[in-house]
């Protein structure tokens, strides 16, 4: 999270009509990181900027979702990320770090940005933040591509398929 929030300062720094959440904060931090990420966000005068919010329900994320513009994320590993499956539902652009997991979900340029350090995030935040069209462009970007490829029938009936393929070889 100290990427994060270093990333929202300067953002703040220009935009005064951009506020940060930060869900998640709490369990599986250790005390130390959220003490220290706490006090970053105090000792800059950010408490109003930067929330913080523990672990939430699936139900209360999609409410997050509904009221969100772009979603950031610095993550420094992730799996399958589902939580930018579900921006994506929202028609909502992507900046996240560039890692595994994150790079097989967000398309560079098409559905988002991914970043390799604060100032790549910094400047992939600007741009969403200026440009509001592309911002919808890359959302709907997004939800095609989770139509396209995240569909769970789809994505069974191709492994149905397969499988009777193979079994038809055997």
């Amino acid at each position: 999270p100290l990427l994060f929030v270093n990333v929202a300062k300067n953002i703040l720094l220009k935009w005064n009509n951009v506020t940060f959440l930060i869900v998640g904060v709490g369990m599986g931090y250790t005390d130390e990181l959220t003490l220290s990420t706490e006090q970053f966000i105090t000792l800059n005068g950010l408490r109003e900027k930067i929330i913080l919010k523990p672990w939430s329900s699936e139900n209360e994320i999609e409410e997050v979702l509904d009221k969100t513009d772009i979603y950031f994320s610095t993550s420094r590993f992730e799996g399958l990320p589902t939580v930018l499956l579900m921006a994506y539902n929202h028609n909502i652009p992507i900046v996240a770090s560039n890692v595994d997991g994150n790079k097989d979900v967000v398309l560079h340029g098409t559905t988002g940005f991914l970043g390799d350090n604060l100032n790549d995030l910094e400047n992939y935040l600007n741009i969403l933040i200026k440009d509001s069209q592309l911002r919808k462009t890359f959302g709907k970007n997004g939800k095609q591509l989770l139509t396209d490829n995240f569909n769970i029938e789809k994505n069974i009936k191709i492994l149905e398929n397969t499988y009777s393929l193979i079994s038809s070889t055997v």
